[in-house]
């Protein structure tokens, strides 16, 4: 093996854009493992999206904050019908921009229906520890 400096490192790594791989080939060091230990003991830092080179777009700001080409999509919530930015892998048959629009899609419509002598008319809000409330008339 060949004598590594950090200035040779440097200038394979960082200047040349080689990837690991690439940089061990040129040393002569085994392909596998080594290099980001060797990295690490000069002080260089590996680069943004090394293992990703020339997939991502910009400097992973704005409205494409993932840094990925494509960026988010925009969807709609299934109960209130906000819209929401999602990656495409997370984007599911029904989507939720939180917790509360999830479990009201999971709870019974039970307006006009009736259930021993109480009719519900409609949902009147929650309580403390967030249950349903309904209005309700007694026949």
């Amino acid at each position: 093996m060949a004598n590594i400096t950090k200035e040779i490192l440097y200038d394979l790594y960082v200047t040349r854009g080689l990837s690991f791989r690439k940089c061990a080939e040129k040393l002569g060091m085994p392909t596998h493992g080594g290099m980001p230990t060797l990295l690490k003991k000069f002080g260089i830092s590996a680069r943004k999206g090394g293992f990703q080179k020339g997939n991502t777009v910009g400097n992973g700001s704005g409205d494409k904050a993932s840094g990925w080409k494509g960026g988010k999509q925009t969807v709609k919530c299934n109960n209130c019908g906000k819209d929401l930015e999602k990656f495409p892998s997370l984007i599911k048959a029904k989507n939720f921009c939180d917790k509360t629009c999830w479990y009201e899609s999971r709870t019974f419509d039970m307006t006009n229906k009736r259930v021993g002598m109480l009719r519900f008319i409609k949902k009147a809000g929650r309580d403390k520890n967030n249950h349903i409330q309904w209005e309700c008339t007694c026949e």
